[in-house]
Parts: C-alpha cells; sequence; structure tokens
C-alpha cells in the first residue's frame, strides 16, 4: 500500500514581536509525524556576538488544555534532534553585522519518515495546540550589538501522513523531569515516572569550561530498588558509546573576532570538540583551538575586526548523554513497566557543581 505524506503550512514568516508567546491551534485531523519550526532574526548593524537565535527561543510545548503533551527548551529540543533523526543540524550561528540567524527546531512525533502506529493524532485531543515562547531581549537590549527590532519570523510546517489507512496507537512524548544543580562529589536521586514506556533517556550537563565527562562521574538508572539496572555506566564510558552508536557530529559557525583578542565560543557541541578554521578576513591566521573539549579559543591578530569561519565536531549535542532502551525504531524493544513499578535515576557528580537537565521520551498510548 503506498502511503502518500504532506507538508501542510501552519505559518510562513509569520512576524513576532521582539518578547512573547504564540499558540498555534492544530487543525488538521490526519497523524502528524513531527513538526518544523524554523525561527529568523536579524543580526545588528555593528554584530551580534555570543547572542544565538538558539538563546532567543525559551521553550516549545504541545498541549491540550492543561495537558502538556510534550515539552522542551531550546537546548534540549536540539539535542533530541540530533539524536532522535541521527543527523547533525545548522544551528545558524552568525555574529556578523545585518546577518540572519535562523535555526530549525523539529518536534518528532513518531518513528523514522512514516510510521502507521506511531504518530500524533489530533483527533484523539480536544484542543490541540502548539505554544511557542520566545525572547529576543535575552542577550541585552535590542541595539547595533544585538538584533533588529521586531526583525523575528517563524514559520511552522506539519508533516502530515495523508489519508492514514489506520489511526496510531501512540505517539512520542518528550518532557523534562528535572533541572537542579548538582551537589559536587554526590548523588542526585531523579525519581521517573513509569505511565508509559521509555524509548529514550537524556542527561543533558553544562558548566562554563567544563566537559561533560569532568561534571558527572556515573549515571545509573534504577528499577525497583536495584532489583534490574537497564544501565549503570561512567560517563566517560558512555562518550566512547555514544560515539560507536551515533559516531560525531558537526556544526559551523560564522564568529568575530576583536583587536588581539583571546576570547571563546560554545559552539554547543560539548565532547571530544575538535575545530578548524575554513575561512577568514584577516591578513594573517587566526589560532584555533579547543578549550576543554568543550569551546573553541580564538586568539585573534592585529585586524581591528575578523570574520572567521570555523567548522567543529563533536560527541555530546548540548552537552547531552543518550540512553535508548533497546532499538529506536522497535516499540516492542521499548522498557515497559507495571503501575506498581518504580524508576530512579542516580547521578554522581565530580567535584563540580554544573547545571543538570534529565529529559526523557516515552511512548504515550491513546
Amino acid at each position: 500500500m503506498v502511503v502518500k505524506m504532506r507538508q501542510p503550512y501552519l505559518r510562513h514568516h509569520y512576524a513576532l514581536p521582539n518578547v512573547g508567546t504564540h499558540i498555534e491551534d492544530i487543525n488538521i485531523l490526519d497523524p502528524i509525524m513531527d513538526f518544523y519550526i524554523k525561527f529568523r532574526a536579524q543580526n545588528g548593524a555593528t554584530s551580534n556576538i555570543e547572542n544565538s537565535i538558539i538563546d532567543t527561543v525559551t521553550k516549545i510545548s504541545l498541549i491540550d488544555g492543561s495537558d502538556v503533551l510534550w515539552a522542551l527548551d531550546s537546548e534540549s529540543i536540539l539535542a533530541n534532534q540530533f539524536y532522535h533523526y541521527k543527523e547533525s543540524t545548522d544551528l545558524g550561528l552568525d555574529e556578523r553585522e545585518d546577518e540572519y540567524q535562523s535555526c530549525v527546531f523539529k518536534i518528532p512525533l513518531g518513528i523514522g519518515r512514516m510510521h502507521p502506529e506511531v504518530a500524533f493524532d489530533p483527533t484523539r485531543f480536544a484542543n490541540p495546540q502548539l505554544v511557542l515562547e520566545w525572547n529576543l531581549l535575552a542577550g541585552g537590549a535590542i541595539a547595533a550589538t544585538t538584533w533588529v527590532t521586531n526583525s523575528l519570523q517563524v514559520d511552522i510546517i506539519a508533516d502530515v501522513i495523508d489519508e492514514a489507512p489506520a489511526r496510531p496507537t501512540g505517539y512520542l512524548m518528550t518532557k523534562e523531569i528535572t533541572e537542579y544543580v548538582a551537589t559536587a562529589t554526590a548523588t542526585h536521586r531523579v525519581e521517573l515516572p513509569v505511565d508509559y514506556a521509555y524509548r529514550t533517556m537524556y542527561v543533558q550537563s553544562y558548566l562554563d569550561n567544563k566537559c561533560p565527562v569532568e561534571s558527572i562521574n556515573k549515571v545509573e538508572h534504577s528499577v525497583n530498588e536495584d532489583k534490574y539496572r537497564p544501565f549503570d555506566i561512567y560517563t566517560d564510558d558512555w562518550l566512547e558509546w555514544l560515539k560507536e552508536w551515533y559516531g560525531l557530529w558537526h556544526t559551523k559557525m560564522w564568529a568575530e573576532l576583536q583587536l588581539n583578542a583571546t576570547e571563546q565560543r560554545n559552539m554547543y557541541l560539548r565532547g571530544n570538540l575538535a575545530v578548524s578554521l575554513e575561512a577568514t578576513t584577516a591578513a594573517t591566521d587566526i589560532l584555533l583551538d579547543s578549550l576543554a573539549n568543550c569551546q573553541v579559543n580564538m586568539t585573534g591578530t592585529n585586524e581591528a575586526v575578523d570574520d572567521i569561519f570555523i567548522m567543529a565536531t563533536g560527541a555530546l549535542p548540548f552537552g547531552t548523554f543518550a540512553w535508548p532502551y533497546g532499538d529506536p525504531e522497535t516499540p516492542e524493544e521499548w522498557l515497559k513497566f507495571a503501575y506498581t513499578d518504580k524508576s530512579r535515576l542516580n547521578i554522581l557528580s565530580h567535584a563540580h557543581i554544573p547545571r543538570v537537565k534529565v529529559f526523557l521520551t516515552q511512548h504515550r498510548m491513546y
């Protein structure tokens, strides 16, 4: 049987104010595999340094009244996006004057290009809506060195199974479980829901100039007080395991470097970061190196301002470790629970205090 797909626009080049929330009704009846949401804004007339479009997007949610069906912040959305599609994403990092930064945030709700059973079925909900939250002023007031006022736009596209032969039985629900600041050399316990099967667990760590492997020592998933442990792994080994499963990720950036300056930039690939200089307007070479395997270190020349094009590879998108339960494309292999089960993460930190997030993709049944 041939299954047809279509990609209707919900919004195209829709203008947004500098700060706000937009609620988009989902007036689609066919099953939806994912949403494509592109934010775009223009840099100021001088530059826009260390102020990416990613930092502008606060959160994207899928709701039905008070029921939150899917919700993550911008960095977690993109980390999930890397792992779900197993492809690097252009993050739109560009600090040059007057240029547009744009980044696509995808909300995966099904498996692969099309799956007859795992997809979002809008007819199962009374009033499904997308909620977009943003703040163009998060990196500073509107100025020649930040953003052009009221230049933010959004595109929203749904990837739809047209005239689906059958209705899906469930969809992929991804939500943040907790966020906390770690205590040095201590174990933090995270109680987890057991209402739906687990597809992928994510643990994200951020500390300036510290690779996540140096911040988090070990993560254990315990079920029913250690009667079963789906994983119990040190993060240095987890990093190597992820490289075998997913390989290395890639991204790029146009950066502006000031006169004789030494500056750092966050390329969002925090782990085994390697960087290379691809192009520059400087008369002499710019020196680049990886700082603590998580940030790029740039040393400038006597040029007043250098435009630098940097390519980067790394192992942990947004400092995020992922643990798939079984084959991510096979629902029968995902981790299921009885309603009386207990599930918990035990996260042991090193002698640092990173910010840690835990988010989880579950197979929510209708």
